[in-house]
């Protein structure tokens, strides 16, 4: 009969315990704000996420990188244009990017099959390197502090 009277038990604690919730949980004001602010609101996870930064640019590198212009809606550069781009950017005139040799005692232990994943693996990365290298010159040479570099003269 105990099990009988335990049930019981825990059927009137949770009977209190919905009461007690009830009676607490009163209609708020119409005065008091109902939005809670990102301080005092929960977590809903434990992963932790990255800060949020509000920035803006400034006009003058709005104008100098073009950032008001819409990147899917405008007139992209013809192919003609986009080679000359590169051809006559002075770091990348006339690079030839090839993989270097692999070291002569690991392309021993590897059969042919590995060989040949390992050249094609060198030549996509060197592939794709050479692609992003613009764009990390570009970096380079925006937030680089030499004054006196003369790559730096049309900005100031």
């Amino acid at each position: 009969m105990s099990s009988l009277e335990d049930q019981v038990q825990m059927l009137q604690q949770l009977a209190a315990l919905q009461q007690q919730l009830n009676s607490s949980t009163s209609p708020m004001d119409s005065t008091s704000s109902t939005s809670q602010s990102a301080e005092d609101t929960a977590p809903l996870h434990s992963v932790g996420t990255r800060p949020h930064y509000d920035w803006t640019p400034s006009e003058f590198l709005n104008q100098f990188l073009q950032l008001d212009t819409h990147l899917y809606t405008s007139p992209l550069l013809t192919d003609n244009d986009r080679k000359s781009i590169i051809e006559n950017y002075p770091p990348l005139a006339s690079l030839d990017y090839r993989p270097p040799s692999s070291v002569l005692t690991a392309e021993r232990l590897m059969n042919k099959a590995q060989k040949m994943e390992d050249q094609s693996l060198k030549r996509l990365q060197y592939l794709t390197s050479a692609v992003f290298r613009p764009l990390g010159i570009l970096a380079h040479e925006l937030f680089s502090t030499e004054t006196e570099n003369p790559n730096l003269n049309g900005i100031p």
